[in-house]
């Protein structure tokens, strides 16, 4: 009887196959987004959940290749089973690998609560941008707002 954990392998029943180890991948943390910017730490742990269920469901491994500096600049599929080597870049580039993740839905704003009473525009003219509140009952106010309080507003609407 086997016990099942985090830190030991599963083992397939068939004897053929080796034992797949759920250790991470420590290259995932290597990898930079569109931005140029480190991957956070709930988008590498969902990578690497993505990884550990492809080699699980189909026993396909992933390899990153990187550069001098060590940064990751592609990746490679091995299927043990077919015994075939894939370039990682030919089926799918890191980026739309990195964009397959899901991402966290958007943070609740102060705003929510009025977004059935109201709804909101921004007019962006040549010095100046002004958000238009259009109420329930076709009223309409125009108020100035400043860049900061533009990319607020640009941050939190749905």
């Amino acid at each position: 009887m086997l016990k099942e954990s985090l830190n030991s392998p599963e083992v397939s029943k068939s004897k053929k196959k080796k034992p797949i180890r759920t250790k991470s991948n420590t290259d995932i943390k290597k990898i930079i987004d569109k931005n140029g910017k480190p991957l956070s730490k709930e988008r590498q742990e969902q990578l690497q959940q993505l990884i550990f269920t492809i080699k699980k469901s189909f026993g396909i491994d992933f390899y990153f290749q990187k550069d001098k500096n060590g940064q990751v600049r592609g990746y490679g599929l091995v299927d043990h089973a077919g015994k075939i080597a894939f370039d990682g870049s030919k089926i799918m580039k890191l980026s739309e690998l990195i964009d397959l993740v899901p991402t966290q839905e958007r943070k609740p704003s102060p705003l929510d609560i009025y977004r059935d009473m109201i709804s909101i525009a921004i007019s962006t003219r040549k010095y100046s941008v002004t958000m238009d509140i259009r109420m329930r009952d076709g009223s309409t106010y125009q108020k100035a707002i400043t860049q900061r309080q533009l990319a607020w507003y640009e941050n939190v609407k749905p």
